[in-house]
């Protein structure tokens, strides 16, 4: 953002504007999966490495700006080592401890690989009994440095499992009406949740796991959502490190409170008629966005409040990504447009600050390169480029 002083001292705020670079290229299209992107891209003010983008039953990881690493196709695999066919619904690199992991969600459950993507050291089918034709797609999220969290979709019932592992999270969202997500928390846990079309509820599972050979120890069985979830995220940052939020296809947001090894309900706001596709936290803040293309703004503390309303897209918001460093937010939508925000904690609390539109295309995913969100890219349905942007 340039500013430019004016007569009597006020100062003329000139967008900050964003050039399209040359686009990486893809084998095979992307899949109608919003939040289909997922970036390496870790520590402060580091360019990512490496993307990742969802195809039916595999997953395609292309390097950036790296001649020497070639592109990486990685399939999901049963617990036997065989591939199988699967539905991957979310992906994502995270810092788990001192390592860095790649982590696959799909109707198998949960698989972490190395950061390579090339041994699994950790899988969990997430069925806690069911048939698979009861259990959707998991989803990921991370709680404070030990904890995972694994959200299910049941017929009638909704559980939440936390499993404990090091590192962070990224968020996920499955389809309009099969919704699951990931999160990204700074200290290391995940989340993982599951849909159903129809009448169901969401529910949150926590475990403990303290190294690759402990097993897994179910610590809470924690009812969330009266309807089932579709999106949850921890602290983008260290500022708030104490709290997780989850929103529902029904558009209900619950802030929950983390104490050790639990959750407690801290604060809900209630629907606004529309799915909750995709949630951030930032400082002191929680950014929603919705299927009726709005994002919301909530305060959490001192008092639980929504303080400003935004018509971003004109169509569903599919992806939405927080910049931790600087606070800007991109977003993009099924009307073609990504667009990015530039959020704060006073006024003005969110300022756009550049779009751009991806002829005849269906975005289904976007993510910052950066940290201080100075890069971006996104990604297309049935396409085979990922749009790259960075700042002018």
């Amino acid at each position: 953002m340039q500013k430019i002083e004016l007569f009597g001292g006020r100062q003329l705020h000139i967008p900050t504007m964003y050039r399209q670079e040359k686009p990486l290229i893809l084998m095979s299209t992307a899949s109608a999966i919003p939040n289909n992107l997922a970036v390496d891209q870790m520590g402060h003010r580091r360019f990512a490495d490496q993307v990742a983008v969802i195809h039916p039953g595999y997953i395609s990881i292309i390097p950036i700006d790296c001649e020497e690493q070639k592109t990486k196709y990685v399939a999901v695999r049963s617990s036997a080592g065989e591939a199988a066919l699967a539905q991957v619904s979310q992906v994502m690199w995270c810092k788990l401890g001192n390592e860095v992991w790649f982590i696959i969600a799909s109707t198998l459950g949960i698989q972490v690989f190395d950061s390579s993507a090339e041994k699994c050291f950790f899988s969990h089918p997430c069925r806690d009994g069911l048939d698979s034709a009861e259990v959707s797609s998991p989803q990921l999220a991370t709680i404070g440095s030990n904890l995972l969290c694994v959200g299910m979709f049941v017929f009638n019932s909704a559980l939440t499992h936390i499993y404990s592992i090091y590192g962070y999270v990224s968020l996920f969202n499955y389809h309009h009406r099969f919704f699951a997500w990931i999160c990204f928390d700074l200290a290391g846990c995940f989340c993982l949740l599951f849909q159903f079309p129809g009448n169901n509820v969401g529910s949150l599972y926590i475990f403990h796991l303290f190294d690759q050979q402990s097993e897994a120890v179910l610590v809470q069985n924690q009812r969330g959502h009266k309807y089932g979830i579709s999106a949850i995220a921890g602290p983008s940052d260290q500022v708030t490190d104490d709290v997780i939020a989850s929103g529902d296809q029904d558009g209900n947001v619950v802030v929950w409170a983390v104490n050790r090894d639990h959750l407690h309900k801290d604060a809900t706001f209630s629907s606004y008629g529309f799915a909750c596709t995709s949630i951030h936290i930032w400082h002191k803040l929680i950014v929603v966005a919705y299927g009726s293309g709005h994002i919301r703004l909530f305060s959490i503390h001192p008092t639980a409040a929504m303080l400003v309303e935004v018509a971003a897209h004109a169509r569903w918001i599919t992806a939405l990504d927080l910049a931790p460093d600087s606070g800007r937010l991109l977003s993009v939508g099924e009307d073609s447009l990504v667009r990015v925000w530039q959020i704060r904690e006073e006024q003005p609390m969110i300022e756009h600050r550049f779009h751009s539109s991806i002829k005849d295309s269906m975005l289904v995913g976007g993510r910052f390169l950066t940290s201080n969100g100075s890069a971006f890219c996104v990604s297309s349905y049935d396409s085979c480029e990922v749009h790259c942007f960075h700042i002018s």
